[in-house]
């Protein structure tokens, strides 16, 4: 701990950095030197150090230790998830070779705390080695998949009819992390409506994951509504999701005197997650 009084408070303290003067108000050097640890900290340093020295009444040099510089290596998984070291890299916006970055390295938890079918069981911990860093995780499949559904089926005048509904969920059945979501619902001869979401987010191992959406929806004797969408993402290491998607739409009405429609669209943008 630093501390530092001032019996005035138009005094100030003037700290010598590599040949700059620092000025500084005495309260303020503690936070000072701990943001200057912070830079080589987030480029590499995680043992730098910083201190006064040839201190006089308001003057002192800086002296820095960078000490060792030091990259990402390997994650090491223990634990009943099949996720593979490559995958897991993805998942945590980290590289292999990334130089050591205290800050990256503190948003683990929260990166892994977002993703459905995985836990840590315990938290991850840092092996240094010479120059390079390895990091071990612990972590446990969290079941997440789930179905919930009741079919009734009526006879009316020699034909089976369907009501009821079917909701479906499947998380990471592939080791992928893909997720699909289906749900249907029909009250016989009113409507009947199916919607399906699957999401893979990694393709092939790369950094473009894939969606595709389709929503169906028939009112009996009216019209049948159907809507498709295809997608491709990349999720940048900055969280910036950037999408391209192609849209199709169909309109086909059981009404002779109301026409059919299609829609086309190509879409791209920007978000973040």
């Amino acid at each position: 701990m630093i501390s530092a009084n001032s019996q005035d408070k138009e005094d100030y303290f003037y700290i010598n950095n590599e040949g700059n003067e620092i000025k500084l108000d005495p309260l303020e050097i503690e936070d000072y030197i701990y943001k200057i640890i912070s830079v080589y900290e987030n480029n590499g340093y995680p043992f730098s150090e910083a201190k006064l020295d040839n201190i006089k009444r308001n003057k002192a040099d800086l002296v820095i230790n960078k000490g060792e510089r030091y990259t990402i290596d390997s994650l090491v998984i223990y634990g009943d998830t099949k996720l593979t070291e490559k995958q897991l890299f993805q998942l945590i916006r980290i590289r292999k070779g990334d130089i050591y970055n205290q800050k990256k390295l503190n948003d683990i938890d929260k990166k892994l705390s977002e993703i459905q079918y995985l836990k840590q069981s315990k938290k991850h911990e840092f092996v240094f080695h010479k120059n390079t860093t390895d990091i071990y995780f612990y972590l446990e499949k969290v079941p997440n998949n789930f179905i919930d559904g009741l079919i009734g089926l009526t006879s009316e005048e020699e034909k089976i009819k369907l009501n009821g509904y079917v909701n479906l969920k499947l998380v990471n059945l592939l080791n992928k992390g893909e997720t699909f979501q289906f749900n249907w619902k029909t009250e016989q001869e009113r409507f009947q409506k199916l919607e399906n979401t699957t999401t893979i987010p990694s393709l092939f191992n790369s950094q473009l994951g894939s969606e595709f959406y389709l929503d169906i929806y028939r009112k009996y004797n009216e019209f049948t509504n159907t809507e498709k969408e295809i997608s491709v993402f990349h999720l940048s290491r900055k969280n910036l999701r950037y999408k391209m998607s192609y849209q199709m739409k169909n309109s086909i009405s059981e009404n002779a005197e109301i026409g059919n429609s299609k829609i086309r669209n190509i879409g791209a943008g920007i978000g973040f997650k």
